[in-house]
């Protein structure tokens, strides 16, 4: 071999940093896929988040025994981020301070309680959760309305009260901040 024929074959080959890159894009984008497979599998059974489900206006009783009207189409372009979680759930417990990071000026809030044995079990939780803001108490005609699978369960609406998203299970604040920004 020529010196000519090494020096071509050695140029054609990467250096080692080009390659560690393209290893890492191809290992990121691998975990990506599966993350993306495991959400599409656990949402499989939850209501179409392609806005062809709007919710009807309805009325539940929160934690102090008031009233309050949801899912009411809002005037104000904000989207409304609905949060099921379960006072037993150990990953609720971790992800339900997200929801407190979020601004209230860009998106609507629901926290919704699913599947508890008592009122006062669902207060301990937000107590021991430091859950701030409403939080209503709902029943299993509301799981099975919203196909809720599992804890915690999230929709998205937009303006209209469509369902625009759901996913389950823990979720970033920076990850609840991205998909309320893009139901704008």
């Amino acid at each position: 071999m020529s010196n000519l024929e090494s020096d071509t074959e050695l140029s054609s080959t990467p250096p080692w940093y080009k390659r560690r890159g393209m290893q890492f894009l191809r290992d990121a984008l691998l975990i990506l896929a599966i993350f993306g497979g495991i959400s599409v599998w656990q949402t499989r059974d939850m209501l179409a988040s392609d806005g062809s489900v709007t919710i009807p206006p309805s009325a539940m009783v929160s934690l102090d025994g008031n009233v309050h009207q949801l899912f009411q189409p809002n005037s104000s372009g904000k989207p409304t981020l609905v949060y099921f979680f379960a006072p037993w759930c150990s990953v609720c417990r971790y992800s339900i301070g997200n929801l407190n990071d979020l601004d209230p000026d860009s998106v609507n809030i629901i926290k919704i309680a699913l599947d508890y044995t008592s009122k006062e079990s669902v207060i301990d939780f937000v107590v021991d959760t430091n859950t701030q803001g409403p939080v209503l108490l709902g029943s299993n005609r509301i799981k099975q309305d919203f196909q809720v699978p599992g804890y915690p369960a999230y929709y998205l609406l937009d303006d209209k009260q469509r369902v625009v998203g759901s996913a389950m299970g823990y979720s970033t604040e920076w990850g609840m901040k991205l998909k309320t920004h893009l139901a704008k």
